[in-house]
């Protein structure tokens, strides 16, 4: 993917409640009751909401249950010398990428987006950019001291959801302008590696879902410890806590014009119940802080995580056979059509650090996933209405393989970089059948027709021309995605998928 954000609040009452319980909402009950005031909050009478908020609600503020005196987060953020402004955690509107001179950022289809916007820091005069009317923005810049932090929940059960700063872009002192980065800037919290609260669930989601957590993105020793103490202080539970480092030996911090800045990307793909996955995206009740020490803190750079090593040692090879296999039912089906093998351009391994220093491109990478592509596709005679040309992608379906948690294949415009339509893993199964129906390895194949016109057949990906869609004449790629090797808890390794293969067919 490219460009996109988001957050996930929740549980946790982050803002300035009272032993009146004011300032903040009632947690989870009811009027009645007055619930439990969220994690942090300080508790209130029972039988109100408190001011700002509303019984059975997740708020900002103090709780209005009963009994203790815990401070809010807020407040004990603000004992410990930091100034604490409210951002928001929300989906990225992408609506409008279709427009002239303008990027949808090779969105993936699969999986919408949700960013933090951040105000400006205390006595900052240089605007971040593309400052909306709010003052907040998703690309922000950051003192060395400073951090930015999710409270809330991690959403819905769902296939995968990921956590990720990057580094967005960067002044060139050679071409005096700033320019695009958008690397990765460590390891993705994912459903294999966040730290969740355990005992604060709703339902019977099974953990890591749908539970209380804190991220805390950073570069500053000092400033988590604080941050994680004032956590503590206010109830909330240390399992929960979680620091994404901002390496301070990859990143320019400072408010200046020439500092770096920075983004944030949540993706959330495939929920069990869509329903239930759209409410959170919607409204996914988290609160985004800006935390600044009140007194500039000294340097105190934090040592930067190792990236996880891609690669658990087992492979995909058992299913050679059958992919050839595939393949050649493929050809035989179209016999005495015009048959182009259409090579993948690249294996698709992320290399964020290549991208930081300049030499690659990375476009929002997730350390999390594999992006396997094919070069750009001039949709000339193929996908031309009524033209009897057509493309079949197919390969193993990583997921089926046990490879990782899910995979798609996606259309992509290259104009607008937007990404047209997908097919997930969970849909796959069945469709190598069509034209391989009695191998033992089918159902773990897949194989998908793309088109202009599918005339009602299954399998198949109808492209429409315009945005998002691929013009006549105008370029497209095929590009593949692979999320999380369950073994190493981060993305798969190129050489142990089977590369997926494409065919572009054609009416002689």
């Amino acid at each position: 993917m490219r460009w996109s954000y988001v957050f996930v609040l929740g549980l946790f009452t982050v803002g300035c409640g009272s032993d009146s319980g004011g300032g903040g909402s009632a947690g989870s009950g009811g009027s009645a009751s007055g619930g439990s005031g969220g994690v942090g909050g300080a508790s209130g009478s029972a039988s109100t909401a408190g001011t700002g908020g509303s019984a059975g609600s997740a708020g900002v503020g103090g709780g209005a249950g009963s009994g203790g005196t815990a401070p809010s987060f807020i407040e004990a953020l603000e004992a410990r010398g930091f100034t604490v402004q409210t951002g928001r955690f929300s989906l990225i509107d992408l609506s409008n990428c279709c427009e002239d001179g303008k990027s949808c950022s090779g969105n993936n289809p699969t999986s919408p987006y949700s960013t933090y916007y951040v105000p400006r820091a205390p006595g900052q005069t240089v605007a971040n950019p593309n400052e909306l009317p709010d003052g907040t923005s998703s690309t922000f810049r950051l003192r060395e001291d400073e951090a930015v932090i999710y409270v809330g929940k991690t959403p819905p059960p769902a296939k995968y959801f990921g956590f990720r700063s990057y580094l967005f872009d960067r002044f060139n002192t050679t071409s005096n302008q700033r320019e695009n980065i958008f690397a990765s800037l460590g390891p993705t919290l994912n459903p294999l590696t966040i730290g969740v609260d355990t005992s604060g669930g709703t339902g019977s989601s099974p953990a890591p879902f749908d539970r209380p957590t804190l991220v805390i993105t950073t570069g500053h020793a000092q400033t988590d410890r604080l941050i994680r103490e004032s956590a503590l202080a206010a109830g909330i539970s240390e399992s929960a806590l979680n620091t994404d480092v901002l390496d301070p030996a990859k990143v320019k911090f400072g408010l200046e014009d020439q500092a770096d800045s920075f983004g944030f990307l949540f993706r959330y793909a495939i929920p069990e119940d869509p329903a239930k996955g759209q409410a959170f995206l919607d409204n996914p009740g988290a609160t985004l802080l800006r935390v600044t020490p009140a007194t500039p803190l000294t340097p105190d750079p934090i040592p930067a995580p190792a990236r996880p090593t891609r690669g658990s040692g087992t492979s995909e090879n058992s299913y050679s056979a059958a992919l050839d296999a595939l393949e050649q039912a493929i050809r035989n089906q179209y016999s005495g059509y015009d048959i182009t093998a259409i090579p993948l351009a690249t294996t698709g391994e992320p290399d964020p650090d290549a991208c930081i220093a300049g030499t690659r491109s990375c476009a929002g990478d997730n350390p999390d996933a594999l992006y396997p592509s094919s070069g750009p596709l001039r949709f000339e005679a193929a996908l031309q209405p009524n033209a009897n040309t057509f493309y079949v992608a197919f390969g193993v379906n990583h997921e089926a393989s046990g490879k990782v948690l899910y995979s798609n294949l996606s259309v992509y415009g290259v104009e607008h970089l937007v990404g047209v339509k997908s097919v997930a893993s969970p849909e796959m199964p069945g469709s190598a059948q069509d034209y391989l129906p009695n191998d033992a390895q089918a159902n773990e194949l897949f194989a998908w027709k793309i088109a202009r016109s599918c005339g009602g057949a299954a399998h198949c990906m109808e492209v429409p021309t315009g945005c998002p869609g691929v013009d006549t004449n105008a370029f497209a790629t095929i590009t593949f995605r692979a999320y999380l090797d369950p073994v190493t808890k981060t993305g798969p390794a190129a050489n142990e998928l089977l590369p997926e293969r494409i065919l572009k067919i054609s009416n002689p």
